[in-house]
């Protein structure tokens, strides 16, 4: 049986949950760089991007001591950084402060609130139950947190994956495709 842990750099109580970092970004480097071919920084065997601060929260599955999925999770009324702050991805491609991503990545503004969340950097081992459950347990990580939408950029097939968990999720931004031709979009769904 799976169980998950929770890294928020800004609570000392998750502090047992820091020892999956290393493994998750390199997870990460292996299904977003090596499998799927998209160029994204990376450095020492791991990849990561800005996003990755103490304001991100990461969700980790774990079998026995083994990272098997993981996620991250930043809530869309982040605000981090001097100069122009960060929010979170779908925010930053939606006012064109990010390379590589359509600014019409939503049809409307996206949410800038805290019951609004942002999902990303969602990966597992190549099991549709490890990415099941880690699906699961992000809604159930943002409805603790007084959360009711979860947003996310992802492939059709992600939709599919949440209707099949009982996550309503729509489309909100038009389909685009990524450097290898894969087809992605901005979803909701409420938690």
């Amino acid at each position: 049986m799976a169980r998950v842990e929770i890294l928020d750099l800004t609570d000392p109580s998750t502090v047992q949950a820091a020892r999956y970092i290393h493994p998750f970004l390199a997870l990460r480097r292996q299904v977003f760089i090596e499998d799927k071919g998209w160029n994204l920084d990376q450095a020492e065997g791991l990849e990561f991007d800005i996003y990755d601060t103490p304001a991100a929260k990461y969700l980790f599955l774990l079998e026995g001591d083994d990272l098997v999925a993981g996620a991250r999770l930043l809530r869309c009324d982040t605000r981090y950084g001097l100069g122009r702050p960060i929010t979170y991805m779908i925010q930053d491609a939606f006012m064109g402060l990010l390379t590589g991503l359509p600014t019409d990545i939503t049809f409307d503004a996206p949410p800038s609130t805290s019951e609004s969340w942002e999902l990303s950097r969602m990966v597992s081992k190549k099991s549709l139950r490890h990415t099941r459950d880690c699906l699961v347990a992000a809604g159930q990580f943002i409805r603790d947190r007084g959360g009711r939408t979860c947003i996310s950029l992802a492939s059709p097939k992600f939709k599919a994956m949440g209707q099949i968990v009982g996550f309503d999720i729509s489309e909100i931004g038009p389909m685009h495709t990524d450097e290898m031709g894969k087809a992605y979009c901005a979803l909701a769904s409420e938690v």
